[in-house]
């Protein structure tokens, strides 16, 4: 895997201490995580693009070849699920942290 240097310090971040990193993420994902694997990975992926994209809902769109209605409709369940607001500087952190970990860590995260 190839990281950029600011990637690579959030991966250290994250892996560092995996508990932690895997309770946050259990604790901030819970109920997405009860979901079938399926309904998990879309709005993970929809949450990355969402990131990847510095919030943009269209440009998530355009990565994940869906309209960007789909995209907020998607985040709206993942806030649902969650309790997490995505205008909260907090709640957008911890659900960086958690996806991070989800990627960095998924068997233990998932497991």
């Amino acid at each position: 895997m190839v990281l950029r240097f600011d990637q690579a310090r959030l991966a250290a971040l994250v892996t560092s201490v995996p508990e932690l990193s895997v309770g946050l993420a259990r604790q901030a994902l819970d109920r997405v995580l009860e979901l079938p694997v399926e309904e998990q990975d879309v709005l993970l992926e929809t949450l990355a693009a969402w990131f990847d994209t510095d919030g943009s809902p269209a440009d998530a769109g355009r990565r994940l070849h869906c309209h960007r209605n789909t995209v907020r409709y998607r985040l709206n369940k993942l806030a649902q699920l969650t309790g997490c607001d995505l205008r909260k500087p907090g709640d957008i952190t911890r659900l960086y942290l958690a996806l991070e970990a989800v990627r960095l860590l998924p068997d233990q995260v998932r497991g």
